[in-house]
């Protein structure tokens, strides 16, 4: 039931990101055709592409607060929590969630860390990128079942 719940939150999450790249740079009339004639010919083509009129768009991230109800919420509603962490007491960690909003996460014995850097609830440090599942409280809150911690430990520098 956990691994169906973490699978869901990650589709809920690339289905969120997939859909705001659409809405911010998604197709038009200069997006290429899935449809095209058979080729028949075995001497290489001149590209027929007319030239370009325009420069593209700078790339930039998402704005995804066109999203209606806004990411955190919708991650929220699902008793997620994605964000990096601004502070752990050892028991109880608050993020700062992709919506933009303080998010509290409250542990208890149970709860699973999954984690390079550790194995419990305060060896998760300020600065390190969380995922969280778990059950959402009445006051927005998550009462965490697992987290996983997204940050890679520091290794060193190879290469001196």
């Amino acid at each position: 039931m956990l691994a169906v719940a973490l699978v869901v939150a990650g589709l809920l999450l690339l289905a969120v990101v997939g859909l705001g790249i659409m809405l911010i740079g998604g197709g038009g009339a200069d997006s290429p055709s899935s449809a095209s004639a058979p080729v028949t010919s075995t001497l290489p083509r001149a590209s027929t592409a007319p030239p370009r009129t325009s420069e593209p768009p700078a790339t930039s991230a998402p704005d995804l607060s066109q999203i209606p109800g806004g990411v955190g919420e919708a991650i929220g509603a699902a008793g997620a929590a994605v964000g990096t962490i601004t502070s752990n007491d050892g028991s109880t960690l608050i993020l700062d969630g992709i919506g933009g909003s303080a998010v509290t996460v409250a542990t208890n014995e149970s709860t699973k860390i999954i984690s390079l850097s550790g194995a419990k609830v305060g060896d998760l440090k300020p600065g390190d990128t969380v995922v969280v599942q778990g059950e959402k409280g009445d006051d927005g809150s998550v009462l965490a079942k697992v987290i996983v911690n997204t940050t890679l430990p520091d290794l060193g520098n190879f290469g001196n």
